[in-house]
């Protein structure tokens, strides 16, 4: 958690591969799941935004 502009969001769309990392942004660690190491080529990361995506106008079918 944290305030308003500080970043959350674009941390989440950095791991889960919707943005890439800025020059500035270094991601290290090590990555674990479970107790056990995991690397980003075989792990899953998804969230659901706090605002939709959809457009009003459409229909279900559409």
């Amino acid at each position: 958690m944290g305030p308003s502009g500080s970043g959350k969001t674009t941390l989440l769309n950095v791991l889960a591969g919707q943005l890439a990392a800025s020059p500035r942004l270094h991601l290290s660690g090590l990555l674990e799941f479970n107790g056990k190491p995991s690397s980003r080529n075989t792990y899953k990361f998804a969230y659901v935004r706090q605002e939709d995506l959809f457009f009003s106008q459409l229909t279900v079918r559409e």
